[in-house]
């Protein structure tokens, strides 16, 4: 664990155990644990429960640095690409199956303005809560990063119940987000399909029939050589106010939907979704650049429907306000006059968005809550298959409306100019979408748990059993150890097998500078040591009266004697540079005070003193 020592507030450091590798086992008083000169926290020995002491010399190391404890509460807190510092824990009820799309909704606004997750995004990271296991996430471009309600979607894993947790808080970490098409029942290329077409007039390929776009022959386009949709990259003023893909940046291929300059050719192009047998709930999605043209028609449905796009029925001079698709959602303008029944859109007999409003469709009304402006939109049409619900830029705009199902991804394209020589402006469209979603009677349940401080280390930073060189002491059990100047030393512990460690006043140094660290034994110079001895302390006290110095002595206080019966209180110093053992005070405490007779306690040096602390 790692605590903030000016908060004081801990937070645990989890270290994954990959599946390939050795861990150390759980153990109780470890001999020492110390950050090496990389900022890798080191343990060395211990005792394993219901077994003989782990061997002295058995050092383990957490792989990467672990965080500054005093940074240990933001963003810049991981030093190494895959350490997180916070953890939510996310569970579903109610998936459908297995690979079913979910949403799980993050408040990324607050998290980033509390510095808890980078300004991106990048490092908020879905993660299978039993192995750490990477899950596939596609971040929504609406709302985007830095969002209230900031939507990240993800495949149902082999358990459509799987528990997750979402991490994040990791400077340097750059989360790869999934592939669209890894993650949704369809997702419609706009930089080609699956044959690398780019001018769809043609039907759909027969090795491909589910994986392109095909214009619809109804709207007279395939075969017409007026096919209005092709593939190209998006000029830059359009690209320049574009939403991202999900993965960081903006596809730079759209889909151009352009008609036929002063004359009514209006056409379809349909994204079969056959290989599904059709969804009767789902959300469907798209981005289309309005060009605030006032007679244009480009919008979206859920199904193609018979005579929707036909002469006559078509958005054009003319159209009537019953010719319209089931469900649809976009732009709509037919020409002047003669347009009834088109709710509170119309204005001086023009069409809904002809009146300044994005319309729906079945039949077609303007959305009050929904005015046109030049730019990117996105439109959504959500069936929970009792209803339909219609969203602009992630608002709804229309609910309870009757229930259609999604047989294909349609968009049509229309544009009637009011003169000759008047040029049509084309409208883009960009990452669109279709995802399976839980029926109302059924609905799956999200549940994103409370916030908790821990360093985890990420996947494949397994625990590494480091190799020393030399001589390692015997196992003993209750022995100590500690650090002066660049090296651990270590005495005492009663004997696992024959003699005590610190037998003859030996004392064993580990050269934890070397690479690998270095094992050496010390024999004091003269006759005086402490006795041998367990459950003592062990502090390291340098030249100027702290801890871990450059050059000082190595302090020993009580513990128990031989045998375990006999608690001690006396004080003795080790001093490296002289190999020499001397006694300050006896348990007695020679001068008439008396110093405490303790085992199993703790002890630290600074400023020339010794402090203890527990113990019995």
């Amino acid at each position: 664990a790692v605590v903030d020592a000016q908060a004081g507030a801990w937070a645990p450091v989890v270290v994954p155990a990959a599946a390939s590798s050795a861990a150390p086992a759980a153990r109780a008083a470890p001999l020492a644990v110390w950050v090496d000169a990389e900022g890798r926290v080191c343990v060395l020995g211990g005792e394993v429960t219901g077994r003989s002491p782990a061997p002295l010399g058995e050092v383990w190391r957490v792989p990467g640095a672990i965080p500054d404890p005093a940074a240990a509460t933001g963003v810049g807190a991981g030093v190494g690409a895959d350490t997180f510092t916070f953890r939510r824990d996310v569970t579903f009820a109610g998936v459908p199956s297995v690979g079913h799309e979910v949403r799980v909704v993050v408040n990324t606004r607050a998290l980033i303005a509390a510095g808890k997750m980078r300004p991106d995004c990048a490092d908020a990271s879905f993660r299978v809560a039993a192995s750490g296991e990477v899950v596939a996430a596609w971040l929504d471009p609406q709302p985007g990063c830095f969002a209230e309600k900031t939507t990240f979607w993800l495949a149902a894993r082999s358990s459509p119940a799987v528990a997750l947790h979402l991490r994040y808080g990791a400077a340097g970490h750059a989360e790869v987000r999934a592939a669209p098409d890894a993650v949704f029942t369809a997702w419609a290329a706009t930089s080609g399909d699956a044959a690398d077409r780019t001018d769809y007039a043609a039907a759909c390929p027969a090795a491909t029939p589910n994986e392109c776009w095909s214009a619809a022959t109804a709207c007279g386009a395939a075969g017409s050589g007026a096919a209005p949709f092709s593939a190209v990259v998006a000029p830059s003023g359009v690209a320049a106010s574009q939403p991202a893909s999900g993965g960081g940046g903006p596809v730079s291929t759209v889909l151009r939907a352009a008609v036929g300059l002063g004359a009514d050719q209006p056409g379809a192009l349909t994204w079969p979704l056959s290989a599904t047998g059709g969804l009767q709930s789902y959300v469907l999605r798209a981005h289309v650049y309005d060009n605030d043209s006032g007679r244009a028609a480009h919008w979206m449905s859920p199904s193609a429907v018979a005579g929707a796009c036909v002469a006559g029925a078509k958005p054009s001079r003319g159209a009537s306000a019953s010719a319209a698709p089931v469900t649809g959602i976009g732009v709509f303008t037919p020409a002047t006059g003669g347009v009834g029944g088109m709710g509170s859109g119309v204005v001086n007999g023009t069409g809904p968005s002809g009146s300044g409003l994005l319309a729906a469709a079945g039949p077609w009304r303007g959305l009050d809550a929904a005015p046109r402006r030049a730019g990117w939109r996105a439109l959504e049409i959500e069936c929970d298959g009792a209803h339909v619900t219609l969203r602009v830029d992630g608002e709804v705009v229309a609910a309870g409306l009757p229930p259609a199902n999604l047989s294909a991804i349609v968009l049509f394209a229309g544009h009637v100019a009011d003169s000759a020589s008047a040029e049509p402006a084309p409208a883009y469209w960009s990452t669109v979408f279709a995802a399976r979603r839980a029926p109302a009677s059924a609905p799956t349940n999200v549940t994103l748990g409370a916030e908790v401080s821990e360093v985890w280390a990420g996947v494949g930073a397994a625990w590494i059993k480091v190799t020393t060189s030399g001589n390692a002491p015997e196992p003993a059990r209750g022995a100590a150890a500690a650090e002066l100047a660049g090296a651990l030393y270590v005495w005492g512990g009663l004997p696992a097998k024959t003699v005590a460690a610190g037998s003859g006043g030996a004392v064993h140094r580990l050269d934890i500078t070397a690479n690998p660290p270095a094992w050496s034994r010390v024999d004091p110079v003269g006759g005086a040591s402490p006795g041998t001895r367990a459950n003592h302390v062990v502090a390291a006290l340098d030249a100027n009266g702290g801890g871990g110095g450059t050059t000082g002595a190595v302090l020993v206080h009580g513990g128990r004697g031989r045998g375990g019966g006999e608690i001690l209180g006396d004080v003795w110093t080790f001093t490296p540079s002289d190999a020499a053992w001397e006694l300050l005070f006896s348990s007695g405490g020679g001068d008439g005070s008396s110093y405490p007779l303790l085992h199993s306690h703790s002890g630290a040096a600074r400023g020339g003193a010794l402090y203890v602390f527990g113990g019995a």
